[in-house]
């Protein structure tokens, strides 16, 4: 009976539906050196922007009591995602594109179901704990690594995002340092070389705030998990979101004996419970946020006007999609004072897939003159 009801809450955590809603949006796009892929997937994206700045967006703050203090984490999330585009028109003039596009967006407070396909790849890394003197003598010990590996699976078993585990993989100098991502000595964040090894668009990493032990009315042991979620760009190591979960678990009289993660034991049992329900939180969190960004892949050989990338059929890749090469800009986006804010990539022509293989595929650029110079290492994004 336990597992039944183990079984209802995950799914019932995991699973919601969502509510869309369409509107019809225009939108131009300048057609250089003859490239209408460019020109076409501009717009298309433009339309997709103005579409949802209709929507607005809502400043939510939540704050969760622990033992050992108070934690708040603050989201904002646009009243309307993006979640699909169709072309209704399109004509030319003047060396300009016009397009009509019907963008469907999610309703306010409804879970956005963006692109299922391509499908972005995800890296999870191990989830330190923030006090690991919480873990008392004879209690399992491996909970960083385990949440990497139990978050993966449950990822997977849904199949919105390709993801793999690196359990062994700690993104961060230290858990106070965390979220700013550990960086090489060039000053790159160590994250992007794992996951361009992973052939992976987007990271998740996290830490476990709390996971300490206190006793209710001085009687009744209870256990208090907060973790603090984030995705980083693969690409750029840029954190894009962040967001706290947190789980309560009271025992009967006493703290239950070492229970190992995975078993059915582990699962049928309250810590069990509680644990795979935050799970069940942060996967649909993962999924929605990284659903709705962008698909990305790098370039890794150059023949001519062909490009060989890092995705394949395994992401959903087929021949005839559209995708746009971009390149860094040689300024970065900066604030008035000079902070830099982030790299700046510039889009400069559009692709055609053209042939698929599990693991890479070939591309051609479609600009017809003035062909860009590509180099291993730029990256191609699709809507």
């Amino acid at each position: 009976m336990r597992r039944g009801r183990f079984g209802g809450l995950l799914a019932a955590l995991w699973c919601s539906a969502a509510v869309a809603l369409d509107v019809v949006a225009e939108a131009e796009a300048p057609i250089v050196n003859d490239d209408m892929t460019l020109a076409r997937l501009t717009a298309l994206r433009r339309a997709k922007a103005q579409a949802v700045e209709q929507g607005g967006s809502l400043l939510q703050v939540t704050t969760t009591a622990t033992p050992t203090g108070t934690h708040e984490s603050t989201t904002l999330t646009p009243q309307g995602r993006a979640l699909d585009a169709r072309i209704l028109t399109e004509y030319v003039r003047k060396d300009r594109l016009y397009l009509t596009a019907e963008v469907r967006l999610a309703e306010p407070g409804q879970p956005a179901m963006c692109a299922e396909r391509p499908l972005r790849k995800v890296l999870i890394t191990t989830f330190p704990l923030r006090y690991p003197e919480q873990i008392r003598q004879g209690e399992y010990m491996g909970w960083p690594q385990t949440t990497a590996e139990e978050l993966t699976r449950l990822i997977n078993r849904h199949g919105r995002l390709l993801s793999a585990p690196a359990p062994s993989r700690i993104p961060f100098t230290s858990v106070d340092a965390a979220p700013e991502p550990e960086r090489s000595k060039q000053g790159v964040p160590l994250l992007t070389q794992w996951a361009s090894q992973a052939r992976a668009q987007y990271v998740i990493a996290g830490v476990f705030r709390d996971f300490g032990t206190a006793k209710k009315a001085l009687l009744i042991p209870e256990r208090q998990m907060v973790v603090e979620a984030y995705i980083y760009d693969g690409i750029s190591g840029e954190m894009l979101a962040r967001r706290e979960f947190a789980q309560q678990v009271n025992f009967s009289w006493q703290m239950p004996k070492t229970l190992t993660p995975g078993s059915r034991s582990f699962a049928e049992s309250r810590l069990g419970e509680a644990y795979y329900a935050l799970l069940g939180e942060i996967g649909p969190w993962a999924e929605n946020t990284i659903g709705c960004l962008p698909f990305s892949a790098r370039v890794m050989r150059v023949e001519g006007s062909q490009l060989h990338i890092d995705v394949g059929s395994d992401s959903g890749i087929e021949p005839g999609m559209e995708l746009v090469l971009t390149q860094t800009a040689t300024t970065p986006a900066a604030t008035a004072t000079g902070d830099v804010l982030a790299s700046e990539r510039i889009p400069v022509a559009g692709v055609i897939v053209r042939n698929v293989q599990p693991r890479y595929s070939v591309v051609e650029i479609t600009a017809k003159k003035n062909l860009p110079t590509a180099r291993p290492g730029d990256v191609l994004y699709g809507l």
